[in-house]
Parts: C-alpha cells; sequence; structure tokens
C-alpha cells in the first residue's frame, strides 16, 4: 500500500509539471507578442496626439501676421540589434508632410527575424484638415523619436 501512494505522488507531480511547460510554452511567446503590440499601438497614439496639437494651433491662426509655437513628441524607434542583413530588428519612422490642406502623417512599423526575413511591416496614415489652402511645411522622417518644436504662422509650418 506505501508503494502505491508513492507512485501516484510521482505521477501527480509529472502531470503537473508538464502542465507548467506547456502552460510556459504558451504563455511567455503571447507575452512577447502582447508587449510589442502595446508599444506599437503607444507609437501610432503619440503619433496621432502630435497631429492633433500641429492641426489645432494651425487652425486657431484666425489672420495674417499671428503667430503660434507649441513642443511636440514626434515618435520614431530603431533598435540597437541588427538582423543578419544588417537591418535593424524593429524600426519605426513617423513623417509628418502637408499637401496644402492637409496635415500628413504616415506610421512605418517594422519588425525583422534574426536571419533578416520581416516578421511584421504595417503602415498607418494620419490626416488632419487645415483650414484653407496653401499651407506649407518641409517633411520630418523620424526613427528615433524626439521633441520638436513647431512655429505656426499664416499658412506656414516651420520646425526645429
Amino acid at each position: 500500500m506505501k508503494g502505491s501512494r508513492g507512485q501516484i505522488t510521482i505521477e501527480a507531480i509529472l502531470i503537473f509539471g508538464l502542465f507548467i511547460l506547456i502552460f510556459i510554452g504558451v504563455s511567455v511567446p503571447l507575452a512577447f507578442k502582447a508587449r510589442d503590440m502595446a508599444s506599437d499601438t503607444g507609437i501610432v497614439a503619440d503619433a496621432r496626439y502630435a497631429a492633433e496639437e500641429i492641426a489645432s494651433t494651425a487652425n486657431s491662426i484666425a489672420v495674417p501676421g499671428e503667430k503660434r509655437t507649441i513642443r511636440v513628441y514626434v515618435p520614431g524607434f530603431t533598435s540597437k540589434g541588427v538582423a543578419q542583413n544588417g537591418q535593424p530588428m524593429a524600426k519605426t519612422v513617423t513623417s509628418i508632410s502637408t499637401n496644402g490642406t492637409h496635415l500628413l502623417v504616415g506610421i512605418s512599423i517594422n519588425r525583422y527575424r534574426q536571419d533578416g526575413t520581416v516578421k511584421l511591416a504595417e503602415n498607418h496614415n494620419l490626416t488632419r484638415k487645415l483650414y484653407g489652402q496653401g499651407w506649407t511645411m518641409a517633411s520630418i522622417s523620424e526613427s528615433n523619436g524626439r521633441w520638436y518644436s513647431f512655429t505656426i504662422y499664416w499658412r506656414n509650418i516651420t520646425w526645429s
């Protein structure tokens, strides 16, 4: 009788251990994927906020000669690690420009596997209406994320 109790305990430990291994094997990769998705969502939200701030400030200028200055974070990210082909393992680029009537924001998110093959390639585009026509702005292409100072005049947006 005593020997059968020990065997049941060992079997229970083995079954429980197998369950834990399966649980870890499924949950750890999902946790990394969830982390990447949360990071991507944060970058798109930051870019959307930047577009809203720039467009609303531009739209608040009512007469020629008026000027507003704001400071806005433009997101971006380039990983330090590189794949075998020399490409960064992860790269996010935010571009901001205007077509004369709208503020155009593009977010490009790319992730690569160690062998250099594409793991994820996403593009998001946002547009915000600018009141009037003839708005000009030098394009921004940010791949590291930094703060910009925008000076907005009548129909002209400059940044530094």
